[in-house]
């Protein structure tokens, strides 16, 4: 159980009304945007990688922009496993 301020129940029901959820779902929304799940870096890492590909496989990228971006690639990865350790 919470307790909440004076007239702060009364707030969080108008901005679920508003926003079309439940007094619960506006409280965990709310606390999602306060507090966000810590990124991983090995997911970020992964969304990069797949981006990468999708550029590399595109036959409109110039030969020299993917030899760009490979080496950008390479390099941004040395830097987080130096920084890891």
């Amino acid at each position: 159980m919470v307790r909440l301020p004076e007239g702060m129940r009364d707030r969080i029901k108008a901005a679920a009304e508003a926003n079309n959820r439940s007094m619960n779902a506006e409280i965990v929304a709310t606390l999602e945007e306060k507090y966000p799940r810590p990124v991983l870096i090995e997911e970020e890492i992964a969304k990069a990688d797949a981006l990468l590909a999708k550029i590399l496989a595109d036959p409109n990228t110039s030969d020299e922009n993917k030899r760009l971006l490979a080496l950008l690639a390479e390099e941004t990865k040395r830097l987080i496993r130096r920084r890891r350790t």
